[in-house]
């Protein structure tokens, strides 16, 4: 019974899942710019094949909440889609926006920014993904009486830490659930709920 429980857990994950990622496709289509390279150089087309971004970063990505991250000289930064340098290209890496919030890294730790390219979470954490359901992964090293030992927690919009850096892999949240593979004691469970991980009571 325990495995049959298991088996649907999985499959209410992977439909929430992809029906998310195909609501996002379809807004992204909308009004969609396409990455191309030329020459080494990347740009973007719309979907009648015009060039409306004339190749000229080192590198770049799709367009998410109508920014698109780019490379120039180095450093990554943010481009609308008029093509014009919306938030300037100063940070060691970055991730799409996501819920109005980009990952982004400098000097060697992770924050966020907000469109206007305001620092919105400070740049403190060993790593930092995009935001989920109101929630990001982040991480951070937790120190034992050996070692110091990089684990992944996650944190909300305000930057406030809903859950201690303790997992040594985590998921993004999806419809809910999160996925914490080392909470899977033969097996029993694949997935932490947002309600655990907001009253820090996941098992």
């Amino acid at each position: 019974m325990k495995n049959i429980l298991f088996l649907l857990n999985i499959l209410i994950v992977f439909i929430i899942y992809n029906g998310v990622k195909a609501n996002e496709q379809k807004a992204d289509e909308t009004n969609a710019f396409y990455v191309i390279k030329v020459d080494n150089k990347y740009g973007y087309i719309d979907k009648n094949g015009t060039v409306t971004i004339e190749p000229r970063f080192e590198e770049g990505f799709d367009f998410k909440e109508g920014m698109a991250r780019v490379k120039i000289d180095k450093k990554w930064g943010f481009i609308n889609k008029n093509g014009d340098v919306a938030i300037r290209a100063v940070f060691q890496n970055a991730r799409d926006f996501s819920e109005s919030l980009a990952a982004i890294e400098m000097d060697g730790k992770w924050g966020f920014i907000d469109l206007n390219g305001q620092i919105r979470i400070p740049a403190k954490y060993e790593n930092a993904f995009s935001f989920r359901e109101g929630m990001a992964k982040i991480s951070d090293y937790q120190n034992t009486l050996i070692q110091r030992l990089l684990k992944w927690g996650y944190i909300n919009k305000l930057g406030e830490v809903v859950i201690v850096p303790q997992f040594n892999t985590s998921g993004a949240f999806c419809g809910g659930l999160a996925a914490s593979p080392q909470r899977i004691p033969f097996f029993r469970s694949l997935y932490t709920t947002r309600r655990d991980i907001l009253t820090n009571k996941a098992s």
